[in-house]
């Protein structure tokens, strides 16, 4: 398992890492999505996990499936 360590990121240093990531991973779903539903989950009441489970139930499968949602 990997070992993640915790870095003290300004939401805006975050959202630039994500937005970089997702670019780097060419996730453009997530991408365009990520801070609609990161402040939809407290919201919601959801667990990290649940919040991730719901990032990635938006992307659309490389097999060129469209996405469930």
């Amino acid at each position: 398992m990997t070992t993640f360590h915790r870095r003290a990121l300004t939401e805006e240093a975050a959202e630039a890492s994500i937005c970089q990531a997702c670019q780097r991973l060419r996730l453009p779903t997530i991408r365009s999505q990520f801070v609609e539903l990161a402040a939809a989950a407290p919201r919601d009441q959801m667990s990290y996990l649940g919040f991730l489970a719901e990032l990635l139930i938006t992307c659309p499968s490389r097999t060129g499936e469209p996405s469930s949602s």
